[in-house]
């Protein structure tokens, strides 16, 4: 059972239900979100990459697996968002993300040190992955900007319908 509802933790799904529970619900469609994350990675990804996986090696306990497999703009910004996380005196992330994943538009999160939660209340695991899911650039539940929506709108003629229901 103990496995069971971690794989759920970590799942998209359970990062969905999360940001609903908290008031926040998508303003921009999956096909939308995959389509501009495609517009926006650049070629080629080694640097973001290697920077990304240099910032997890000298500032938290250890490499998550699935770094490469990440949205280039959102590899981009993680490592400056994981360390905003931190209290201010912390001279390294205290926290063990041992796995990432890009899943139905959401960043999902395995945490080494993570427990099941018996409670039924807020887990600080649960708090950055509110933060890190609305923190990360473009995402599911926040406004596109213009000048990526009009990217999309000319770039994607097959998806103009879906841009329509952005904000509906």
């Amino acid at each position: 059972m103990k496995s069971l509802e971690l794989s759920y933790l970590q799942s998209a799904e359970h990062v969905h239900a999360l940001l609903r529970t908290h008031g926040y619900k998508p303003v921009v469609s999956r096909v939308v979100l995959a389509a501009v994350l495609h517009l926006l990675q650049p070629s080629p990804r080694v640097d973001l990459i290697r920077e990304a996986t240099e910032f997890f090696r000298s500032k938290a306990a250890m490499v998550p697996d699935g770094l490469a497999e990440l949205p280039s703009a959102w590899l981009r910004d993680l490592p400056a968002l994981v360390w905003s996380s931190r209290k201010a005196h912390w001279t390294e992330i205290p926290y063990m993300i041992r796995r990432l994943t890009h899943e139905d538009g959401a960043l999902c999160m395995m945490f080494a040190q993570e427990l099941p939660n018996i409670e039924d209340r807020l887990s600080a695991w649960d708090r950055l992955r509110l933060r890190l899911n609305l923190g990360l650039q473009p995402n599911l539940w926040t406004p596109l900007p213009r000048d990526l929506e009009r990217r999309i709108w000319i770039g994607r003629p097959d998806l103009r319908s879906e841009l329509f229901r952005l904000y509906a």
